[in-house]
């Protein structure tokens, strides 16, 4: 477990100490504005003081608050999200604590209490305390631009993904990092790509940590680099160790994990023990009511858009309105996956074999700029509008509103003997396919095809309702955008 710093700690108890006094403030102004908005009110609650009776002791409420939000993750600095992310988050969070507060009001029968102040306090509290994390975020990203109490931080590796994690150290203020550069093995000393590091450089070898460390004074070392000798390690570990620096490593063979994971021993043997990835009775019963919901409004509003497609294709080409292809499922079972045809008739004898394989990413057959799209077809892809008979899919239980999306069976042979591909469609097939997913709201088609594995894997271990609705928010721009469509 990644231990936290001074300055980290220091950020929690800053924040936790500021959340306390916006809830504090939230219940003063939900007062407030109830007995200057309301007639009745001011009569019966005829000032703040009066008003404050209303409502359980102030102190229980805020402890009850605090615990929630560290409960749902609230103070989990090693989490990334964008504001949307902590808005959605601090939302959930807040309502369960003002149900909790409605409920032991009610089963108490405390009459004193009014219900409506708790319930108009979830408003108050959700959007003061959000603005708190907003603010803290800009004040952090100015303190990390002036390099104030900062963890400065190596990373050993000249990989893609090491890339990636500078990156995200760089743009994640929260962590409290200040990324100083490279380090990297004997072995791949003389094949770095200038592309890898960019604006970064390494700054040495593993075999010269010591005085790297101190050149720098680097706090953290975190390895991702297979090609790390044993002596290279050993001698980092001994030096980090004497040195007082943090050494963390990333397990390349278990890239494809993220939460799925406890640490147990036998007999003083660390073990890495992996759980099956799928979702529980009840969150299967709570996916399943959303998306019936869900798709019967969704097939009832757009239903006049539906028609007119349906009109709009057969005027411009012949063949029939709907596409069907047999796709992978859940539980490895094949449905009959619906889209409005945006192909001429017979598409599929027109790509020869060569070039599939030619324009596919990975196992995934993509072809910009395709000629057997019609000109309505185009039209409909730029903006999704193809997948809308897929709620027709929902309905009938082969799919859901949010989801990986469900592959080809050609795409699902041609995984072949890959190990590493076939564990990921594999764990695909733990849950519904979705209309929209991930991959839809992270790049589209221009996400590369092993950023598609991960998200997939992602979205099963992640999933929670206000994960699928946070998509399906997201799916509305990038749609609109078409943005990655083609």
């Amino acid at each position: 477990m990644l231990r936290l710093e001074r300055g980290q700690k220091l950020f929690i108890f800053i924040q936790i100490v500021i959340d306390a006094i916006l809830i504090l403030a939230s219940f003063y102004l939900t007062c407030y504005l109830r007995i200057a908005l309301n007639p009745f009110f001011i009569e019966k609650f005829k000032d703040l003081v009066v008003a404050l009776r209303f409502i359980p002791p102030l102190y229980l409420i805020i402890f009850l608050y605090l615990i929630i939000f560290n409960k749902f993750g609230i103070y989990d600095l090693s989490k990334k999200r964008t504001f949307l992310d902590n808005l959605l988050l601090l939302m959930k969070s807040t309502f369960y604590g003002t149900f909790i507060l409605i409920t032991i009001a009610f089963l108490f029968k405390a009459e004193n209490y009014s219900r409506s102040l708790i319930f108009l306090s979830f408003f108050n509290v959700s959007l003061l305390v959000y603005f708190g994390h907003f603010l803290s975020r800009k004040i952090l990203a100015w303190l990390k631009a002036q390099k104030v109490g900062l963890e400065k931080v190596a990373l050993v590796g000249i990989n893609e993904e090491v890339r990636k994690m500078a990156e995200g150290i760089e743009e994640d203020p929260k962590l409290g990092l200040y990324f100083i550069g490279y380090l990297v093995s004997k072995a791949t000393s003389n094949q770095v790509s200038p592309f890898i590091i960019k604006d970064h450089k390494i700054i040495g070898e593993v075999t010269n940590c010591k005085e790297i460390i101190n050149k720098h004074g680097i706090n953290r070392i975190i390895i991702w680099d297979s090609t790390l000798s044993r002596e290279e390690l050993f001698s980092l570990a001994a030096t980090c160790e004497r040195m007082d620096v943090y050494l963390n490593m990333v397990p390349d063979s278990l890239s494809l994990f993220s939460r799925k994971i406890s640490l147990t021993q036998i007999n003083g043997y660390p073990l890495i023990a992996l759980r099956k990835m799928e979702l529980d009775h009840w969150d299967a019963m709570v996916k399943r009511i959303f998306d019936l919901t869900g798709a019967a409004i969704g097939i009832i509003i757009l239903l006049p858009v539906i028609l007119l497609i349906s009109i709009l294709i057969k005027l411009n080409s012949r063949g029939p309105v709907f596409y069907t292809q047999k796709r992978l499922g859940k539980g490895e079972r094949y449905f009959q996956f619906y889209k409005f045809r945006s192909m001429v008739k017979g598409a599929n004898k027109i790509v020869s074999e060569e070039k599939r394989r030619e324009h596919a990413d990975g196992y995934l057959f993509k072809l910009k700029d395709d000629p057997r799209i019609t000109k309505v077809g185009k039209f409909l892809r730029k903006y999704s509008l193809d997948e809308l008979p897929q709620l027709f899919n929902v309905l009938k239980g082969e799919m859901s509103l949010a989801g990986p999306r469900p592959l080809p069976v050609i795409d699902v042979k041609t995984l072949g003997d890959d190990e590493h591909y076939n564990f990921w469609a594999n764990q695909r097939t733990n849950v519904l396919p979705g209309i929209t997913g991930l991959w839809q709201v992270s790049g589209r088609s221009n996400l590369p095809f092993e950023e598609m594995v991960k998200l997939d894997l992602y979205y099963i271990e992640e999933w929670s309702i206000w994960l699928d609705i946070k998509i399906l928010l997201k799916t509305i721009p990038v749609v609109l955008l078409s943005k990655g469509a083609y």
